[in-house]
């Protein structure tokens, strides 16, 4: 399943069922597994500390 189809989902998620709702973590969890996987093909091999950076800061950097 693609990013941006999970991340729309999220969002119906998100005004159906509320941020607390398990439909929602559950959603949220498979996005967050998603990006996971794609940070290092988008950034290459960064350090830790960048890497939390790059989340924090929205950049690769």
């Amino acid at each position: 399943m693609n990013e941006e189809k999970v991340r729309n989902e999220l969002y119906e998620c998100i005004d159906k069922y509320g941020l607390q709702d398990d439909k929602t973590i559950r959603k949220s969890q498979e996005l967050d597994k998603i990006i996971a996987k794609i940070m290092p093909s988008k950034c290459g091999q960064v350090s830790m500390k960048n890497n939390l950076r790059s989340v924090r800061y929205g950049s690769c950097y």
